[in-house]
């Protein structure tokens, strides 16, 4: 994702780049950003930091840690923070940087890499910040759609994964399920994606080919799906609503996490099923 953003934005703006791997570094030095050497640095020469990270664990380091962004950025400085992480980190986050006079806007990414440009920002905090980042928003986005208060821009993220992960472990054990049964998994696949059936989106008709040819170079990887789920169950939680097909996703992810497959595509589900239905141990 930081990756994509980076790419655009150099064709607009100076951008500088910082993250914990050398490796991306490097190849957002490859695509014309300059490097800084950690996270105050960034914010002491730019006056914006779009946050690409995995968990809300590594924005908080990256805005508070001794040389985080709150300790160098000067008064103005708007972070937008485009992980996806939970409301109450982001309203923490928020009275932190606001404390500093520094804007904190919580805008996770609707859409995937390979379509940056045309991504959908559902954004929480300050709507006059919003309006000041929005031109660079819009080099990444197609909209840019103020939600709220800070954290509400992570919630609408956070439920519109949940009905992500209810695709994807679904279509794995539909065509795990149809194979069993003697249903060609791209049989099937063919007469259910050529259809014009309700159920058909793209997220299936992106995942199962992936199952078929059990391809699983990872996009969204099993353990980002189990992060976002576990984020989406304690949002609820600290609000006490209960759940229930959440609870039953979780189950699935979680077994596939245990059976090795976290590094891999969230299509490699399908494999946890496979071991499942031809007699291994039921998950959970």
């Amino acid at each position: 994702m930081g990756l994509a953003m980076a790419a655009r934005l150099v064709e607009a703006y100076g951008v500088v780049a910082w993250d914990v791997s050398d490796r991306a570094l490097a190849r957002a030095g490859k695509a014309g950003a300059a490097r800084a050497a950690g996270p105050g640095e960034l914010a002491a020469r730019t006056a914006m930091a779009l946050l690409s990270l995995p968990a809300p664990e590594q924005v908080e380091s990256v805005l508070l840690g001794p040389d985080g962004i709150l300790a160098r950025a000067a008064a103005g400085y708007i972070v937008v923070d485009m992980t996806t992480g939970d409301p109450s980190s982001s309203a923490r986050f928020a009275a932190m940087a606001t404390a500093r006079s520094v804007h904190y806007l919580d805008a996770p990414v609707l859409g995937r890499p390979d379509k940056c440009g045309e991504w959908t920002l559902p954004t929480g905090g300050d709507p006059d910040a919003l309006e000041r980042a929005k031109p660079v928003l819009l080099r990444v986005a197609r909209r840019v759609e103020h939600v709220g208060p800070a954290g509400r821009g992570m919630a609408v993220k956070l439920l519109n994964n949940l009905m992500f992960a209810t695709i994807n472990v679904i279509t794995a054990e539909v065509a795990s399920l149809g194979e069993e049964l003697g249903i060609d998994p791209g049989r099937l696949f063919d007469v259910i994606a050529g259809s014009e059936a309700a159920t058909v989106s793209p997220l299936f008709k992106s995942l199962m080919p992936k199952m078929i040819e059990r391809a699983y170079d990872p996009v969204f990887t099993v353990d980002l799906l189990a992060k976002d789920l576990r984020l989406a169950v304690r949002m609820a939680e600290e609000r006490g609503i209960p759940l229930i097909v959440p609870r039953a996703l979780q189950t699935a992810v979680d077994a596939a996490q245990a059976q090795g497959l976290g590094p891999y595509d969230s299509a490699a589900v399908y494999e946890m099923f496979r071991r499942f239905q031809s007699g291994g141990n039921a998950p959970g």
